[in-house]
């Protein structure tokens, strides 16, 4: 697995989709045929180019103790665990948002899981069985990723004992869920609702060990 380290405008994810949907486009386009279907095409052309920008952004807090937001969405749901030992964060991802997964925080990356499976949208209870996930322990913050749109549609670029920095792009979500297990010593700073920006919103700080 190599590290993520595409900084061009455009996420690497995207070059085969929008190649292939702006051959279409042209395709149509020589043969001079099906003006609806040139017309569809070179709005999904332009769309895709959207969907997989890749805008260069700065961390707004480098602290040690400070937990930033990883990925674009709104702030889902926020509850302890049963255990009360842990609190999780739900960032929901849509096709609207940037799509690029960003480290939360400066820390090394002691775990990671990936579980694979289908694209069960929605809440269902279903989709937390079914979906492929890819779980991440970075320092004291873990990330589930869920895929909902296309199976495996998470890309984690990180390597396990790789030391990633507040803001780093380390991968790729389509669309889908982040759910991020923060310390309960945690001070949050976002609410239910809320729409947070990609290591330009601070999810909370915590009393670093």
């Amino acid at each position: 697995m190599q590290s993520y380290k595409n900084i061009n405008i455009i996420a690497k994810e995207g070059y085969g989709y929008i190649a292939s949907i702006f051959g279409i486009f042209l395709f149509f386009t020589f043969f001079d045929f099906c003006d609806f279907c040139q017309f569809i095409f070179f709005i999904l052309s332009v769309f895709s180019v959207y969907f997989f920008r890749n805008p260069e952004v700065e961390a707004i807090d480098d602290s040690a103790d400070s937990i930033i937001s990883p990925i674009d969405g709104t702030i889902e749901s926020i509850e302890l665990q049963e255990d009360k030992s842990r609190v999780v964060v739900k960032i929901r991802n849509s096709i609207f948002d940037t799509h690029i997964i960003r480290s939360p925080l400066s820390a090394k990356v002691l775990d990671i899981d990936r579980k694979y499976g289908m694209a069960v949208f929605g809440d269902m209870k279903k989709s937390k069985i079914l979906n492929s996930i890819c779980t991440v322990q970075i320092g004291e913050v873990k990330m589930r990723m869920r895929a909902e749109i296309f199976p495996d549609d998470v890309e984690f670029g990180a390597k396990i004992d790789e030391t990633i920095k507040h803001g780093q792009r380390v991968g790729f979500i389509y669309c889908g869920t982040i759910e991020m297990e923060l310390p309960y010593s945690t001070t949050l700073f976002i609410d239910v609702g809320e729409k947070v920006k990609s290591s330009q919103n601070i999810i909370g700080t915590y009393k670093n060990s």
